[in-house]
């Protein structure tokens, strides 16, 4: 750079960009500490890339600092907040590499809008990424921005779909559904923070449109968070069978708790009757249907299984959406999910269906098109306030000694 710098560096933030910095900073000589304000540093990297840069950062000796917030920089010191104590790093000089944000065009937006010309983000503009992401934005809009329905869409906002349970199988499957319609929403997504849902979601971080709020939603200002700026709530996040076996009270404090906290956060916004809320309950919820009785209804009675706090959670989690007095809103009952998940044949649930019992089961993928298409503009007014069971037809109809064989 155009600065020879020497001595103590405290380098601010901790991505990618930060650690390069620190890297070359050290390889001449100078004493590295990096403070980051997540709980992990080069959060913004690949697994494998990551094994090999965290090597080579402890090798140069840098010393990263996480969960530290800055509050002050000032001569010779950075001051930072750590376990609820404030710390001071001294420095001869400090590197700000916090990262990125695109200039303000909610100026340019709005004149759009008004005089009906579509406006287009794409690049670093939507969301810092690598090159390879905006030229391949560039590229597939050159191919259709003749497209009378791509500008069409451009010409209108798009809505911000929230929705929990995004790294569950019916998750994964909506995102992808809602994404393939990146014209018309923006999609947010809440979940914990760990390892294997990062996995789970990578796949999807370098959509412009994609914005994961990592937290428990059982929390409710994670929650107030989520909801806020949404124009549709899909609540797919659940504690289900084997983990609700093993962990009945726990089922009921997420399943209940996340659902009273998401009515409530509806409720708080300027525009609560504008937000349209779609929960996702189970056809568990009308207890079993063993032989003789293979038929179940939506308005059959509400009769879970004994020790089912599976679906007792979803039993008493819909009645407070039915009665929250929101507008908009919609139970869809959920069948038996294919396909299921791997390792799931070797729980002892598999056994509680008698072999000839017989499911209506529905995919995964049919499912995520199911909650991506209830947030269309077509969806008509009467599609709501009531509930509905979801599968696949007729087609995936099967004895359990079918399904399992």
């Amino acid at each position: 750079g155009k600065e020879n710098l020497s001595g103590n560096i405290v380098v601010i933030g901790g991505g990618m960009v930060g650690m390069e910095t620190a890297e070359y900073l050290a390889e001449r000589g100078c004493k590295v500490t990096v403070l980051e304000m997540l709980p992990e540093f080069c959060a913004d990297l690949g697994s494998t890339r990551k094994i090999s840069v965290t090597e080579n950062i402890y090798k140069a000796g840098i010393n990263p600092v996480t969960n530290v917030m800055v509050t002050e920089v000032k001569e010779g010191s950075v001051i930072g907040k750590k376990d609820g104590k404030e710390t001071t790093y001294p420095c001869d000089y400090a590197v700000v590499a916090i990262g990125t944000r695109s200039k303000n065009g909610e100026n340019l937006k709005t004149a759009c809008r008004k005089n009906n010309i579509p406006y287009f983000v794409i690049g670093d503009a939507a969301k810092g990424r690598r090159a390879i992401n905006a030229t391949r934005e560039a590229f597939d809009l050159a191919l259709s921005i003749d497209d009378e329905t791509v500008q069409a869409e451009a010409k209108k906002e798009k809505k911000t779909v929230f929705l929990t349970g995004g790294t569950g199988t019916m998750g994964v499957e909506t995102i992808k559904q809602l994404l393939s319609r990146s014209g018309r929403f923006n999609v947010r997504v809440l979940a914990r923070r760990s390892q294997k849902n990062k996995e789970v979601l990578k796949e999807f971080m370098s959509y412009p449109n994609f914005e994961v709020i990592w937290g428990d939603m059982k929390d409710y200002d994670t929650i107030y968070r989520c909801v806020t700026g949404a124009d549709y709530v899909l609540h797919i996040g659940a504690m289900v069978s084997p983990a609700a076996d093993k962990d009945p009270e726990g089922t009921l404090r997420t399943n209940i708790g996340s659902t009273l906290n998401i009515i409530k956060a509806i409720k708080a916004q300027p525009n609560p009757d504008a937000i349209k809320l779609a929960y996702v309950g189970t056809v568990a919820e009308t207890g079993s249907r063993t032989a003789p009785i293979h038929w179940g209804r939506c308005g059959d009675p509400v009769k879970p299984s004994i020790h089912d706090y599976y679906g007792l959670s979803k039993v008493v989690s819909e009645r407070e959406v039915f009665e929250s007095g929101l507008k908009y809103w919609v139970s869809i009952r959920q069948t038996g999910m294919h396909p299921i998940k791997e390792g799931a044949e070797n729980e002892p649930i598999i056994f509680h269906q008698p072999p000839n019992d017989v499911m209506e089961w529905s995919t995964a993928i049919e499912s995520g098109i199911a909650m991506a298409n209830l947030c269309e503009d077509w969806v008509d007014e009467s599609f709501w306030r009531k509930a509905y069971n979801l599968s696949s037809g007729a087609k995936w109809r099967y004895a359990n000694w079918e399904f399992t064989n």
